[in-house]
C-alpha cells in the first residue's frame, strides 16, 4: 500500500507540472465516507457541494491514505457532491458470505481545482455489465478552442489612479474655467477629468481577451529556457543515438521537473500565506480571485437580442395592459429634514465615504478623481445635485451603466446569470446622499422593525443569526418544536 501511494504521489506531481486540467477515476479499493471537504465559496462557484453526502459511510485505512495523498495535491472527489450523484450512490455491488449483498463506493472520480469549471454531471449508470463495479459516467463541458486569427481584437480605454500624479492631476482639474449653468456641470466635469487623466498618464488601452489562455503563473523564463534545452538534447539523442546524450537528456529532464515542482510549491506557499494574512473580506477576495481558476468560456453565446428582451422584461415599467407600474407623486407637504437642499457638509461627507479602488461607469470618473476636487468644483457639483433634487429629473447620460453578466450555474440561459451593473460614481454619490437622509428620518421616526438588521448602521446579519441561534437553543433545551421559514426572493436586487 505504501509503495502504491508513493507511485501515485509521484504521478500526480509529474502530471500537475505537465498540464493544468487533471481528472482521475477508477477502482481505488478505498472507502472514504464523507471525507474531503471543499471550501464553501469555491464549491458554490462551481455548483458543487462543500460537504459530500455519500450512502457509503465507511472510512477504511486505504481510504484515509488515499485522501491524504490526493488532498496534498489539491484534489477533490466528485462522488456525492456533483449534480446527478447526490447522495453519492454505491459503485460496487456483489454477494459476500452467507448470501449477503455487499455494497460500497470505491470507484471514485477526482479532479484538481482547475478542472472544476468543466464538470457538468456525474452519475452511476444502470447499464448491465459483467463486472461487479457499476459504470460511473462523468459529463464534461469542454470549451471550444477559437482560432485567434478569426477574431478581431477589441481595445477599450481604462482609467486608473496614480497617487504619484495626484498633485499634477489636481492642478489640471481645479485650475480651469468653471461652468455657469447647473445643468452643464456634469458634462463639463467629465470632460475636464478626462483631459486631466489623459495628460497625466492615467489612461491606458486594454485589449479584451478573445479566448481563455491556459496559464501557469509560476512558470518563469528559466523554465522555458530549460525546457527548450531539454527538447534540443532529446532531438540530439534521437539523431545520434549516443548514450552520452541520453544521460544528458535525462539529467536535464530531471532538472526541469525539479525546477517546475519547486516553483509551483513556492507559488502555492505564497497563496496560503497571503490567505492566512487577510484581515477583511476585500483582501480575501483579492487573493482568491488571483489564485483560483476562472470559469472558462463555454463557446456558446446568448444573442444580444435575447438579452435585450430579457432585460426589458426584467426592468419593465408597464404591465400587460400598458399601464405604468411605477407612479411618482410630489405632495405639497414638505419636511425640512427630507426636502431642503443638500448642504456642503453632506456632500463632503458623502465624497469622503466613497470607496477607493472601485470600477467606474461609462463616464470613467473614478472615486479618487472626485476626492481630489477642491471647493470651487464642489460648489458647482452641489448646485448640480440640488438642481436634480428639486427638478426631479436626472440626465440620461448620468444614468447609463455597463452591464456584466456572470454565469452562476446551470444551462446557459439568461435566468442563470447574475446581472452586475457598473453605475457612474456621481450617480452613486447622489443616491448615497438621498439614502442617508431617508435612513436618518426612518431611524428618528422608528419606521424600521427591530427585526430589520440589513442596511442599518451598527447592525447586520450576525445579529439575526445570533437571535435565531438563541431561539433554536432554547427550544432544543426545552424539547419543543421550532419551525423556521427561509425565503429566497428571485432577482431581489435586480427587479
Amino acid at each position: 500500500m505504501e509503495q502504491a501511494m508513493e507511485c501515485l504521489d509521484l504521478m500526480l506531481e509529474d502530471l500537475s507540472i505537465q498540464t493544468d486540467h487533471i481528472i482521475i477515476g477508477g477502482d481505488t479499493n478505498g472507502r472514504i465516507s464523507d471525507e474531503n471537504y471543499f471550501e464553501d465559496s469555491l464549491a458554490e462557484e462551481f455548483g458543487l457541494l462543500a460537504q459530500r453526502i455519500p450512502l457509503d459511510k465507511v472510512l477504511n485505512g486505504r481510504g484515509e491514505k488515499l485522501i491524504a495523498c490526493m488532498e496534498s495535491h489539491g484534489f477533490l472527489v466528485l462522488n456525492g457532491r456533483t449534480e446527478g450523484d447526490i447522495p453519492g450512490q454505491f459503485t460496487y455491488l456483489s454477494r459476500v458470505g452467507s448470501g449477503r449483498i455487499g455494497t460500497s463506493t470505491v470507484d471514485l472520480v477526482w479532479t484538481n481545482l482547475e478542472s472544476c469549471s468543466l464538470i457538468t454531471e456525474l452519475r452511476i449508470s444502470d447499464t448491465v455489465v459483467v463486472s461487479d463495479h457499476l459504470p460511473v459516467v462523468l459529463t464534461l463541458d469542454i470549451p471550444q478552442q477559437v482560432r485567434q486569427s478569426n477574431i478581431s481584437q477589441t481595445k477599450v480605454k481604462r482609467y486608473k489612479w496614480l497617487p504619484e500624479k495626484a498633485v499634477e492631476f489636481s492642478q489640471r482639474v481645479n485650475n480651469v474655467e468653471l461652468p455657469t449653468q447647473p445643468q452643464t456641470v456634469y458634462s463639463e466635469l467629465v470632460k475636464t477629468i478626462e483631459k486631466a487623466a489623459n495628460d497625466t498618464g492615467m489612461v491606458y488601452e486594454f485589449t479584451i481577451p478573445t479566448q481563455v489562455n491556459v496559464n501557469k503563473p509560476w512558470y518563469t523564463k528559466e523554465c522555458r529556457n530549460l525546457k527548450k534545452r531539454t527538447r534540443q538534447m532529446y532531438r540530439t539523442w534521437r539523431q545520434k543515438n549516443v548514450e552520452e546524450f541520453s544521460s544528458l537528456f535525462l539529467k536535464l529532464k530531471k532538472e526541469y521537473f525539479n525546477l517546475c515542482s519547486e516553483l509551483k510549491k513556492q507559488y502555492e506557499r505564497e497563496y496560503k500565506e497571503k490567505l492566512a494574512n487577510v484581515r477583511n473580506p476585500q483582501d480575501f477576495w483579492k487573493v482568491v480571485k488571483k489564485f483560483k481558476p476562472r470559469k472558462q468560456n463555454k463557446g456558446k453565446e446568448i444573442p444580444i437580442e435575447e438579452w435585450t428582451c430579457y432585460l426589458v422584461q426584467l426592468f419593465k415599467l408597464e404591465n400587460e395592459t400598458g399601464a405604468r407600474l411605477l407612479h411618482f407623486s410630489f405632495p405639497d407637504v414638505l419636511r425640512e429634514q427630507m426636502d431642503s437642499d443638500f448642504c456642503m457638509g453632506e456632500l463632503e461627507k458623502g465624497i469622503s465615504n466613497l470607496k477607493s479602488g472601485k470600477s467606474p461607469g461609462p463616464d470613467n470618473v473614478l472615486n479618487e478623481y472626485l476626492k481630489i476636487l477642491q471647493d470651487d468644483w464642489k460648489r458647482q457639483l452641489l448646485s448640480f445635485i440640488n438642481f436634480i433634487f428639486n427638478g426631479g429629473r436626472i440626465p440620461d447620460t448620468l444614468t447609463d451603466s455597463f452591464m456584466f453578466m456572470l454565469h452562476k450555474k446551470g444551462p446557459l440561459v439568461c435566468e442563470n446569470f447574475r446581472n452586475i451593473a457598473l453605475m457612474n460614481n456621481i450617480l452613486k454619490l447622489i443616491t448615497h446622499l438621498v439614502s442617508q437622509r431617508i435612513l436618518v428620518w426612518s431611524e428618528d421616526n422608528r419606521v424600521f422593525s427591530e427585526a430589520q438588521a440589513g442596511f442599518r448602521p451598527g447592525r447586520g446579519c450576525v445579529d439575526n443569526i445570533f437571535s435565531l441561534h438563541s431561539i433554536i437553543s432554547i427550544h432544543l433545551i426545552n424539547q419543543r418544536k421550532l419551525y423556521a421559514a427561509f425565503i429566497d426572493y428571485k432577482s431581489a436586487f435586480s427587479e
